[in-house]
């Protein structure tokens, strides 16, 4: 059964925003720089390389970091409510 009480949901807000307060504490330093997780680690055994291929990736490659785009501008709308 689904839990949709305030307080649980309140509950996990808070578990959600400590971890990523840790998270942020222990990566900062390499947003834009380099992965924080071992993806064919975290998904061992599913489309596996062959060990020959393994061998010869780094263990954590540096993440291409994307040019920012500049923000869309927002059409603006009528004086509703004045």
């Amino acid at each position: 059964m689904l839990n949709a009480e305030w307080a649980f949901l309140r509950h996990l807000f808070e578990i959600g925003r400590e971890t990523a307060s840790e998270w942020l504490e222990k990566n900062f330093d390499n947003l834009g720089k380099r992965s924080s997780i071992n993806i064919r680690e975290m998904f061992d055994g599913f489309g596996r390389l062959p060990d020959s291929e393994r061998a010869s990736e780094p263990e954590s490659a540096p993440v291409e970091v994307l040019p920012k785009r500049k923000p869309a501008r927002r059409k603006k709308t009528g004086s509703a409510g004045k």
